[in-house]
């Protein structure tokens, strides 16, 4: 028997379950409230929970085979997650690769965010999502924001190598882990679909980002882009697609046309905004799209400010209360 501890607001229960079940089967058989609106397919990944150890889980795809700590969503953690997929497509797999390339065909979605790196591991056959994993974007040691990352280039003239280096190196070890731990081959990567800033797309590519931080500003390319896998030096099939999304234009990328795209057709207007060291918005309204780009990461993250910190375990010491300090 496993003995799974489940840790919510309201109580905290401990469970003896027999291997073979999700632990999303155990939770809704209990009576926990977990949200799944694709009803435990593995196609939304919206079921997610934090397992003690492991981190976040997607719990229609994870099976315990040990003793397990769970931690819930708070209700208005889960009330946010409803909403903010409200409005939002979900739309089918559709299969479309031939299966000589490969007989287990995985893609990866990654969204490269310019402090953070996130992949999404889909079956290609099921569509479903297998596990989300997110880390630090290592190039954050050659500037914490994009116009740093630039100007690196300019100044050290292996910098663009440097760079584009460091990113593939994280990727390659995050498939590395996937491999071994659901026991596949390299070939079995079949297709990576990348969204990011104008800018993260030029690093991943090796593509020179200067005229980016120059007027007037205009791209090596904004137009969706199709490579090998190999020729980035990705651990990945040699016939894999690598495709990077639409942009805009220098500020305006792929991350959030991919989040535009996303939303359901709706006849109301809709603001869409993308907080991140790069700060995104769009006004979308039945006859246009208005967007905009600032750099949000000042005010956010504490850098360049000459009073404040970023958002740090510590930041706020304290704060008063209507019956005093607290």
């Amino acid at each position: 028997m496993i003995n799974i501890k489940i840790i919510s607001t309201e109580k905290i229960r401990d469970i003896k379950i027999n291997p073979g079940q999700t632990l999303l089967d155990v939770l809704q058989t209990y009576g926990f409230s977990i949200y799944a609106p694709c009803g435990g397919k593995g196609t939304c990944a919206k079921c997610r929970v934090n397992v003690k150890g492991k981190g976040i889980i997607t719990s229609c795809q994870y099976f315990p085979e040990e003793d397990i700590e769970v931690l819930l969503p708070r209700s208005d953690e889960a009330i946010i997650i409803v909403n903010q997929t409200e409005y939002l497509e979900d739309l089918p797999l559709q299969c479309v690769f031939p299966r000589h390339i490969s007989k287990n065909p995985h893609g990866v979605a990654i969204d490269i965010g310019t402090t953070t790196l996130v992949l999404y591991f889909v079956n290609l056959i099921t569509g479903k999502i297998i596990k989300i994993a997110s880390l630090i974007n290592p190039q954050s040691i050659f500037g914490g924001d994009v116009i740093s990352r630039i100007n690196y280039c300019q100044v050290h003239p292996d910098g663009l190598e440097e760079i584009q280096g460091s990113i593939i190196h994280v990727i390659n070890e995050e498939l590395t882990k996937f491999r071994k731990q659901y026991d596949i081959k390299p070939t079995d990567f079949v297709k990576i679909i990348v969204v990011g800033n104008t800018t993260m797309l030029h690093f991943l590519l090796g593509e020179d980002p200067i005229s980016i931080a120059l007027a007037p500003f205009i791209p090596k390319f904004t137009a969706k882009q199709n490579r090998l896998g190999t020729s980035i030096d990705l651990d990945v099939h040699a016939e894999a697609n690598v495709i990077t999304l639409p942009c805009v234009s220098a500020y305006v990328g792929a991350d959030i046309i991919s989040g535009i795209t996303a939303i359901k057709n709706i006849e109301r207007d809709l603001l869409y905004i993308d907080i991140g060291t790069n700060g995104e918005m769009a006004l979308i309204t039945k006859d246009a799209i208005y967007s905009c780009a600032t750099a949000a990461g000042p005010a956010f993250e504490g850098a360049n400010i000459s009073c404040g910190i970023g958002a740090v375990s510590g930041a706020i010491s304290c704060f008063k209360g209507p019956f005093g300090l607290a």
